[in-house]
Protein backbone atom coordinates (compact mmCIF):
# COMPACT_ATOMS: atom_id res chain seq x y z
CA UNK A 1 0.00 0.00 0.00
CA UNK A 2 2.91 2.46 0.88
CA UNK A 3 4.38 1.57 -2.64
CA UNK A 4 0.64 3.08 -4.31
CA UNK A 5 0.50 5.64 -1.88
CA UNK A 6 4.05 6.91 -2.71
CA UNK A 7 2.91 6.56 -6.73
CA UNK A 8 -0.18 8.10 -7.02
CA UNK A 9 -1.46 9.86 -3.53
CA UNK A 10 -0.61 13.17 -4.47
CA UNK A 11 -2.14 12.73 -7.57
CA UNK A 12 -5.57 14.97 -7.79
CA UNK A 13 -8.86 12.71 -8.70
CA UNK A 14 -9.04 13.97 -12.19
CA UNK A 15 -5.70 12.43 -13.03
CA UNK A 16 -6.62 9.10 -11.47
CA UNK A 17 -9.53 9.45 -13.26
CA UNK A 18 -7.77 10.60 -16.82
CA UNK A 19 -4.66 7.16 -15.96
CA UNK A 20 -7.64 4.69 -15.50
CA UNK A 21 -9.45 5.60 -18.67
CA UNK A 22 -6.65 5.57 -20.62
CA UNK A 23 -6.14 1.87 -20.24
CA UNK A 24 -6.88 -0.90 -22.25
CA UNK A 25 -9.79 -2.72 -20.10
CA UNK A 26 -11.45 0.87 -19.66
CA UNK A 27 -11.20 1.14 -23.42
CA UNK A 28 -12.24 -2.45 -24.09
CA UNK A 29 -15.59 -1.97 -22.06
CA UNK A 30 -16.11 1.59 -23.98
CA UNK A 31 -15.90 0.80 -27.40
CA UNK A 32 -18.82 2.23 -29.41
CA UNK A 33 -19.60 4.82 -26.93
CA UNK A 34 -18.99 8.49 -26.58
CA UNK A 35 -16.69 10.02 -24.42
CA UNK A 36 -19.28 11.53 -22.51
CA UNK A 37 -21.55 9.41 -22.85
CA UNK A 38 -22.44 7.25 -19.47
CA UNK A 39 -22.27 3.79 -19.22
CA UNK A 40 -22.74 0.77 -17.00
CA UNK A 41 -20.54 -2.00 -18.96
CA UNK A 42 -18.83 -4.04 -16.73
CA UNK A 43 -15.08 -4.25 -17.70
CA UNK A 44 -14.38 -7.98 -17.88
CA UNK A 45 -11.97 -9.98 -15.56
CA UNK A 46 -10.25 -11.45 -18.63
CA UNK A 47 -8.92 -7.86 -19.84
CA UNK A 48 -7.92 -6.48 -15.98
CA UNK A 49 -6.25 -10.15 -15.74
CA UNK A 50 -4.24 -9.96 -19.33
CA UNK A 51 -3.50 -5.88 -18.61
CA UNK A 52 -2.12 -5.62 -15.49
CA UNK A 53 -0.21 -9.18 -16.10
CA UNK A 54 1.42 -7.85 -18.31
CA UNK A 55 3.54 -5.50 -16.12
CA UNK A 56 4.64 -7.96 -14.48
CA UNK A 57 6.65 -10.14 -17.57
CA UNK A 58 8.36 -6.32 -17.99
Amino acid sequence: MEEVWTAYGELSAKRLEDLTHSEKPWINARKGLAPAEKSSNIISHEDMKAYYASFLEE
